[in-house]
C-alpha cells in the first residue's frame, strides 16, 4: 500500500479549501487538475510526494499537514533526542522533520512498536489515561510464573509511586518463560518493575500493538507512515478532526 496516496476531498481539505464534503463540490464542479488533467471522480488519488494539484488554474498544497509514523525500535537505542552518548531512535527517522514527538516510551532494552507525529494535540492525547489505548507486549523472562504470580499481576503490584491498574497476562505456551502481556498505562519501567516485584528477570521486552495499530511485518530499525484507515480510526478514538 501507497502511504503518499490521498483521496482527492482530503488533500484539498488538508489545503485549507473546506471541509471533506465542501471540497467535493470543488471537484464536481470540475474546478481541479491533476498533473494538468481535470478530475472528474471523486475516487481520484492523489500522490502528495509526486502530483501537482491546481484549483481555478492555481497550484494548492498542504501547508501544515502532520506526519504520523509507525517505528519499529531495535534494543539499544534511547528514546530521546539526546542520545546521551546512545544511539538514538531519531537516528532512525532519516529524512523524517525534527520536530517529531514520541508517544510512549520505550526503555533503551527494549524494542518494538513506536509512534511519532508532529501534531502535538495527537500525542498528548494518545498518551493519556482518559482514551484508555492498550498496549500488548511479548515479554520473556528466565524462569516460569506461577498461577499466582500471574494473578497478583492482573490484580497490580504496588510500585514506588502506587498500585499499578488491572493487567493482562496470559502464557504465550504452557510452562514456557515467554508471555503476551497488556497494559493499559505506561509508568517508567512498568513491566521490569512488576516483574522484578514478582522475583523473575525480564530478558526482552517487545512492543508489538499500541491501540488498533500493530507492527504487522515492519523489520526492527525501520518505520513507515500510518495508512488513512488506521489514522482515521485512531482519530476517531481520540476525539479529533478527521482532516
Amino acid at each position: 500500500m501507497n502511504d503518499s496516496l490521498l483521496r482527492i476531498n482530503r488533500y484539498l481539505a488538508l489545503c485549507g479549501l473546506g471541509s471533506r464534503r465542501e471540497c467535493e463540490s470543488i471537484v464536481l464542479e470540475g474546478r481541479v487538475a491533476v498533473n494538468g488533467t481535470q478530475v472528474e471522480t471523486l475516487s481520484f488519488k492523489v500522490d502528495r510526494e509526486k502530483d501537482s494539484v491546481s484549483v481555478n488554474g492555481t497550484k494548492v498544497k498542504p501547508s501544515e499537514e502532520h506526519l504520523y509514523i509507525m517505528l519499529n525500535k531495535p534494543p539499544g537505542y534511547v528514546v530521546s533526542r539526546d542520545g546521551e552518548g546512545l544511539k538514538s531512535v531519531y537516528e532512525l527517522l532519516t529524512g523524517q522533520p525534527k520536530n517529531l514527538a514520541y508517544a510512549g516510551r520505550l526503555d533503551t532494552a527494549s524494542e518494538g512498536l513506536l509512534l511519532f507525529s508532529t501534531n502535538g494535540e495527537f500525542i498528548n492525547r494518545l498518551t493519556h489515561p482518559r482514551y484508555g489505548f492498550s498496549k500488548i507486549y511479548l515479554v520473556t523472562v528466565d524462569s516460569p510464573l506461577s498461577e499466582a504470580a500471574r494473578q497478583t499481576f492482573r490484580r497490580g503490584i504496588r510500585l514506588e509511586e502506587g498500585m499499578t491498574l488491572p493487567a493482562q497476562i496470559e502464557a504465550i505456551a504452557p510452562g514456557g518463560t515467554q508471555y503476551r502481556i497488556i497494559l493499559h498505562e505506561g509508568k517508567n519501567r512498568q513491566i521490569r518493575r512488576m516483574m522484578e516485584a514478582l522475583g523473575v528477570k525480564v530478558l526482552r521486552i517487545r512492543r508489538v500493538a499500541y491501540g488498533n495499530l500493530t507492527l504487522g511485518n515492519l523489520k526492527s530499525g525501520l518505520f513507515r507512515h500510518l495508512t488513512e484507515n488506521e489514522l482515521r480510526k485512531l482519530k476517531r478514538d481520540l476525539k479529533l478532526p478527521l482532516i
